[in-house]
């Protein structure tokens, strides 16, 4: 009989074994990953370099006049580039769940012609959950962080009214004061927390698409089914792949923040984008800087 194998075998991840998992995952297919990732985030550095030197440069969109319309214009362009970019970005890495399980499972070799090989057979499926998630999910999930934000501002600062008010050495003020922040901090963890839960519910779609070879919607439905109690891994995950893309960041920028202060740079306007003192060579290393740090937290 051949081998199969036992899903009861394996007990079920929490939130802090599966980031060491996850991190364990990576460091072992560490060049796989990072080959699947590569083409779509190379594709958008060329185009962002190509669309400020030759697009916004010709255009004088640094220039002070129409300061509205040419920031208008650079939103738009840049925008439309990332966006382009993570679509395709996300098609193949959603292209790559069935070669990540095969590579878990039966301990096949996880390669960057496999993972191609697999978002080609899935592309028109894997594309239109792209698709559902950057113009579907993530707008829903950036309202849903905004709107949190803004009631909990409001909520603080009613707080701090009610507390200070006309009566600044009111003996309670720092018991009130301590009271608001908690109050503050629940709401926006409350908030983080619906994001995540938003995310737990679609965050399997490819696998269903990939590993089950179903459609987009019969997909759709079984992450709903899978996604439910998925919210605390999903907010371990975001808060490990946001503290990776920050420590990225900061070593890429940091260095490229002393090379422009030693140009003789004011590193307050750099980091203010002031048209007028910010180079263009800058303008391209600070978005090489972004790409590279987003191909690695792919």
């Amino acid at each position: 009989m051949n081998k199969e194998y036992s899903y009861s075998s394996y007990n079920r991840l929490g939130s802090g074994d599966l980031v060491d998992a996850a991190i364990r995952f990576y460091k072992d297919n560490f060049a796989a990953l990072i080959l699947s990732a590569s083409p779509a985030v190379f594709a958008g550095i060329i185009c962002q370099i190509a669309w400020i030197y030759f697009v916004e440069n010709s255009l004088n969109l640094d220039s002070r006049e129409n300061e509205l319309a040419n920031g208008l214009v650079r939103f738009i362009g840049r925008g439309l580039i990332f966006t382009v970019e993570l679509w395709v970005a996300v098609t193949i890495l959603g292209g790559s769940a069935r070669s990540i399980v095969r590579n878990i499972i039966y301990k096949e070799s996880l390669t960057f012609k496999r993972v191609i090989s697999a978002t080609r057979l899935n592309f028109t499926r894997l594309l239109a959950a792209a698709i559902f998630f950057i113009l579907v999910v993530l707008p829903l999930a950036t309202i849903i962080a905004y709107v949190g934000f803004a009631v909990s501002t409001v909520v603080f600062i009613f707080l701090m009214y009610l507390t200070i008010g006309d009566e600044p050495n009111n003996r309670f003020e720092s018991l009130f004061l301590l009271f608001g922040f908690l109050i503050f901090f629940s709401l926006l963890l409350l908030t983080f927390w619906l994001v995540c839960a938003l995310i737990s519910r679609v965050a399997l779609i490819p696998q269903a698409i990939s590993i089950e070879n179903k459609s987009f919607t019969n997909a759709l439905m079984r992450s709903i089914y899978l996604g439910r109690g998925g919210s605390k891994k999903i907010a371990a995950l975001f808060s490990f792949t946001t503290v990776a893309i920050l420590a990225v960041m900061i070593f890429l920028y940091v260095p490229l923040g002393w090379y422009a202060w030693l140009e003789g740079y004011n590193i307050e306007m750099l980091l203010a984008f002031d048209p007028d003192a910010v180079p263009v060579w800058y303008n391209i290393a600070a978005n090489v800087a972004y790409q590279l740090a987003i191909l690695l937290a792919l």
